[in-house]
């Protein structure tokens, strides 16, 4: 905290600028003892943009290469937020998770549920959450982990010695949300299908929604999968022990059916109302819902695919967005397959 709270970095604490951790946790003052344990993201908010610069000896390991190929940490159950161990980007592909005195590449520990596939940065220029292939030194990353375990970072390698993504059959479009309220943070979901999907619940296939976007005013959507709660564990072993999602794949297969396939969309919306300058939410704030109809084209050429808004529909290969008001109140829900509306 002393390092950071200076005039030439990011001035006072508790005035300028604030820290939290994964779970929320934060100095009561510059006093406090708060360390920063090196591989942890933590949360930082600013009153302005501002520089940092920090002073320090280069720490001398006996052995750097060692310390280079056994970089790793340990994740707990559920979300975790991570940052890059290395001074270099690192691959998606190339993290390695060992469980069970066993080590498994990124692709094996997916496929057998230990951890989800994606990983989530955050565009502070958007406002919003998004999905990472390579992870950055200097910022931090949210992991959902099924069970304790242990994560272990490897340099990055060239692209085309990367084996081909064991996950790389699925075919997802995102859609996001846009605030049209200076301020709000923003959020966005993904459905999909694949060859590997099942129909219900996968870990790691289907994923929890993310925590909660940063900031005092913000919209969430999220897929509300309670009619999974209490079904049989996955192919896995894992239970569903939320009921939120960010994520929903189906099976390709049933893109061979003349019955569309729905996901319908479910939304949140906060503001807190003690902090100056934040307004609450009213029937009149609007939210625009924003997609890639160039993913939808390409993506399922030959399936028709449609946003409902109540009684509204929109084609989402012809159209790229569309602005919602009183979006908690919307019935909201895509449509893949089948006849046009």
């Amino acid at each position: 905290i002393d390092n950071l709270g200076t005039e030439q970095n990011l001035g006072d604490f508790g005035t300028s600028w604030y820290v939290y951790n994964e779970n929320g946790e934060f100095p009561s003052d510059e006093d406090d003892e708060f360390p920063f344990e090196h591989g942890r993201g933590y949360i930082l908010t600013l009153n302005e943009a501002s520089a940092v610069t920090l002073n320090g000896g280069v720490v001398n390991y006996p052995d750097p290469d060692a310390f280079q190929n056994n970089a790793s940490l340990q994740l707990q159950d559920g979300w975790n937020l991570i940052s890059n161990m290395l001074v270099s980007e690192i691959n998606k592909q190339n993290l390695v998770i060992k469980t069970f005195g066993q080590t498994y590449s990124w692709d094996d520990a997916v496929n057998f549920g230990f951890v989800q596939s994606e990983l989530h940065g955050w565009d502070n220029s958007a406002k919003t959450y998004y999905s990472i292939d390579k992870i950055k030194p200097w910022e931090g990353y949210w992991i959902h982990a099924s069970r304790d375990l242990e994560i272990k970072f490897r340099p990055h390698v060239p692209d085309s010695m990367l084996q081909r993504d064991s996950r790389g059959d699925i075919w997802a479009l995102n859609i996001f949300t846009r605030a049209l309220t200076n301020g709000t943070a923003n959020d966005y979901v993904s459905i999909g299908f694949s060859d590997s999907a099942s129909v219900g619940f996968r870990y790691g296939e289907d994923e929890y929604d993310t925590p909660i976007p940063l900031g005092d005013k913000y919209v969430d959507l999220f897929f509300n999968r309670s009619d999974w709660v209490g079904s049989p564990p996955d192919i896995n072993g894992n239970e569903v022990t939320e009921t939120e999602f960010y994520r929903d794949i189906r099976p390709n297969s049933l893109l061979d059916n003349d019955e569309p396939s729905y996901w319908h969309i479910s939304s949140y919306t906060y503001a807190d109302e003690g902090i100056d300058g934040v307004e609450p939410w009213n029937d009149e704030d609007e939210v625009e819902l924003r997609w890639s109809s160039f993913d939808a084209i390409i993506g399922l050429p030959e399936n028709n695919i449609f946003l409902h808004i109540d009684d509204d529909y929109y084609d989402m290969k012809i159209e790229e967005s569309v602005i919602v008001s009183n979006i908690t109140e919307r019935e909201i829900t895509v449509q893949i397959g089948g006849s046009s509306p």
